[in-house]
């Protein structure tokens, strides 16, 4: 008869649920052993939504709760070169990613390749364009915090993505009150 139980690996530390496995017997279920770092909890089999349920399982288990599982895998130089599904407490970066050199919990940030961190400030960055609104010309390029960015000079600027290069014309438009160029 097949198990009722599954084994829930996850992060000691943190709470995630790092993979979970289904088999055939209790006794297969038994012998599943956790990594160093994690832990293991034996919990009634669930095959509808496994990963929220396991990972809730997990929580009441252990009364944490876990940090957003995105994690960015970074480059030498903090740039983004890959974003994961991960626990970076436990993940070697440099086994995700040729380039990783470490990896950071995202906490939510829509972070993409080519974002960086900024250890100094700390916050996400992007590259993006700097456009004035006389004109709609994009005057500058330059790094901003990720979410809410603000261009140097909010009165007689706004901001578009990097894809338009110095002395492109941008559309503006305004979304929630804030001109963005598109």
């Amino acid at each position: 008869m097949a198990s009722q139980n599954a084994a829930v690996i996850y992060g000691t530390t943190s709470g995630l649920v790092r993979w979970y496995v289904h088999a055939d017997t209790d006794a297969e279920i038994a012998q599943v052993t956790p990594g160093q770092g994690e832990s293991l909890l034996i919990t009634p089999l669930v095959t509808s939504e496994p990963e929220a349920a396991y990972q809730a399982a997990v929580n009441a288990h252990t009364g944490l709760t876990p940090p957003d599982p995105h994690c960015a895998v970074l480059d030498s130089g903090n740039n983004v070169v890959m974003v994961v599904k991960a626990d970076a407490s436990l993940v070697a970066a440099s086994t995700i990613h040729p380039q990783g050199a470490s990896a950071m919990q995202c906490a939510g940030n829509p972070v993409a390749v080519a974002d960086r961190w900024n250890s100094a400030v700390p916050r996400w960055e992007r590259f993006y364009s700097i456009v004035s609104r006389a004109t709609n010309l994009v005057t500058a390029q330059q790094w901003l915090a990720l979410v809410n960015p603000v261009p140097p000079n909010a009165i007689t600027e706004y901001t578009a993505p990097s894809a338009f290069a110095i002395g492109a014309t941008v559309t503006p438009h305004v979304v929630g009150g804030v001109t963005v160029g598109t």
